[in-house]
C-alpha cells in the first residue's frame, strides 16, 4: 500500500484520479458528496475512471468485493465514517510513501515536537 502525503489542496485527490485512470482501481470516499466531487473532477480533467464511491459501497452485501483493490481519498474521514469514532492516531508500516517535498520544512526540529505528542 502506498501513502500519498501532501498538505491541503496540494493534489492528493488529483494523484488518486491519475492512478485510478491508470489502474482501474475504484476511489472510495467518506460520503456520496465527496465521491460526486471526485467523479466531477475526473470528468473536468478528461480522465476516465471507475465511478468513485462512498464507503457504503463496500458494505453492500449483495456484491463480492474480494480481490478488489481500492484507493481511499481522505483516510481520516473514511475511518471516522466506518468506525463512527474520532481517530486520534494511527500506526502502519507502508510499502511506499509519496511526499510532496514542498510541504516539508528543512528543519528536522519542527518534526520532533510533533512526534512527541
Amino acid at each position: 500500500m502506498d501513502y500519498i502525503l501532501k498538505s491541503r489542496a496540494r493534489g492528493k485527490t488529483y494523484s488518486l484520479i491519475q492512478r485510478s485512470a491508470r489502474t482501474g482501481e475504484t476511489i472510495i470516499c467518506a460520503n456520496r458528496n465527496m465521491a460526486r466531487y471526485v467523479n466531477e473532477k475526473a470528468k473536468d480533467l478528461g480522465m476516465s475512471i471507475p465511478e468513485a464511491r462512498s464507503v457504503e459501497y463496500l458494505s453492500d452485501n449483495n456484491y463480492d468485493h474480494s480481490g478488489e483493490k481500492i484507493l481511499i481519498d481522505e483516510l481520516e474521514q473514511v475511518l471516522k465514517q466506518v468506525l463512527r469514532v474520532d481517530v486520534s492516531a494511527i500506526t502502519d508500516t507502508p510499502d511506499d510513501i509519496v511526499i510532496d517535498t514542498k510541504d516539508l520544512s528543512d528543519s528536522p526540529d519542527c518534526y520532533r515536537s510533533y512526534f512527541r505528542k
